[in-house]
């Protein structure tokens, strides 16, 4: 029996043993450098949360500032990896693909980053607090929580009203505790 059909596929099995044999110390390097990049990442967002909490009071935009922060150093290390295991054609095809799905993505969920950005504006100017009491529209009632995308309102008769951040970013808002004198 003829077994030179099987020669071409026996040559690429062997060179991808033996590029893994001598792709094995940078894979333990790469391993060793994502956990530290995942325990700086830890160190870093604890600081920063320290740091922020000490000087912005703001407690919802410091959790959303230090997630980004995390996630930027993780995908920073992750990036570093790929570089050590000598994947830059692969780093630079992954964000170019990333880069077209965004774009995609953008279109296609675009009341989604609508009321994300509503979200963090809100958070950022502070028109009202949680346990402040709000009209808005037709709705009246505590506020309960503000989320990036939603903002939790607690009637007066006991029911949770979750508003879109962009309605109420561009709504008016009466604020009845804003001072203390009515």
């Amino acid at each position: 029996m003829d077994f030179s059909f099987f020669k071409p596929l026996y040559n690429k099995l062997e060179t991808w043993g033996t590029t893994l044999v001598e792709m094995i110390p940078n894979l333990g390097l790469a391993l060793i450098v994502m956990t530290a990049f995942i325990f700086g990442a830890k160190l870093i967002r604890k600081g920063f949360v320290k740091l922020l909490s000490k000087t912005y009071q703001n407690v919802e935009m410091t959790k959303i500032l230090s997630r980004i922060l995390y996630i930027g150093v993780i995908a920073a290390g992750a990036m570093t990896a790929l570089s050590i295991l000598h994947l830059d054609k692969t780093v630079t095809s992954v964000l170019a693909g990333v880069g077209i799905i965004g774009l995609a993505l953008g279109f296609a969920f675009q009341d989604i980053f609508k009321n994300f950005l509503s979200g963090i504006l809100i958070l950022v100017q502070r028109p009202f607090r949680i346990d402040d009491q709000i009209v808005i529209g037709d709705y009246e009632g505590t506020v309960e929580q503000i989320d990036i995308r939603t903002t939790k309102i607690r009637t007066y008769t006991g029911e949770r009203i979750l508003m879109p951040n962009s309605e109420v970013f561009t709504s008016a808002v009466r604020v009845r505790t804003a001072y203390s004198k009515r």
